[in-house]
């Protein structure tokens, strides 16, 4: 219990620091609420994030930015850049850092398609984030394994996490769906063939029931008939 009480305590003291903004404790106050919001208590860290929206925003931003530059550890590094692009969307020396790293070449796919993802979710929009996710669909199948992906799963599953990053940052442009198309024409895997046309109920319903509508009218096995049904079934869903 003792440290339930402690975090309302801060909560509490959250809550009046816009009217006692001169308080010596704002700060430590801040600082501790910054510290509550990257807990790996999910209850904590909601709570705290909701505080520090309703906060006195300028000292929240700075005492976020003064941490990013004196923490070493990358992940941690990347929670308070997200918690900064959180508070104040667009914050540059949030998105820099996501630069920065997106830079290295040393970066799995993964890596790669998360760090994609949380830099468009501090910068909506941002055409780096974008561009990065649309080169890990724009790969060959043929140069998978020179030197970029370890195997084909891997290169597989890249491809299915761009397309999650891409429904989570973007609406679906035009580039986004021709690239998607493009994957949905090349791949010779029925899971990454669904994933794409799963990715239209968000971008393009009607683009999917176009899709899938010729192919269920063709389709002579069971498997596949049932494959698509299930498909229509859920892109054609109100």
């Amino acid at each position: 219990w003792g440290d339930f009480y402690k975090y309302q305590a801060y909560f509490l003291a959250a809550s009046g620091i816009t009217e006692f903004r001169t308080s010596s404790k704002a700060n430590e106050i801040v600082k501790n609420l910054i510290d509550m919001s990257l807990n790996y208590d999910l209850n904590i860290s909601k709570k705290a994030k909701l505080m520090l929206i309703e906060t006195e925003r300028e000292r929240v931003v700075k005492t976020l930015s003064n941490l990013l530059d004196v923490t070493d550890k990358i992940q941690t590094k990347r929670r308070i850049a997200k918690e900064l692009g959180r508070v104040e969307p667009r914050n540059q020396k949030a998105i820099f850092l996501f630069y920065d790293l997106l830079d290295k070449n040393d970066l799995d796919p993964f890596e790669r398609s998360d760090l994609a993802k949380e830099l468009g979710e501090v910068d909506p929009g941002n055409l780096r984030a974008l561009s990065t996710l649309l080169e890990m669909l724009n790969i060959n199948k043929e140069n998978a394994l020179c030197g970029v992906h370890d195997s084909i799963e891997t290169f597989e599953f890249s491809i299915l996490s761009a397309i999650t990053a891409l429904e989570e940052i973007s609406d679906g442009n035009q580039e986004i769906i021709n690239t998607l198309i493009d994957v949905l024409n090349k791949s010779e895997i029925s899971y990454i063939k669904d994933r794409v046309i799963l990715s239209f109920k968000k971008f393009n319903p009607f683009l999917a029931v176009c899709i899938l509508n010729p192919a269920f009218a063709k389709v002579e096995d069971d498997n596949n008939y049932l494959r698509i049904a299930r498909l229509l079934g859920m892109v054609d869903s109100h």
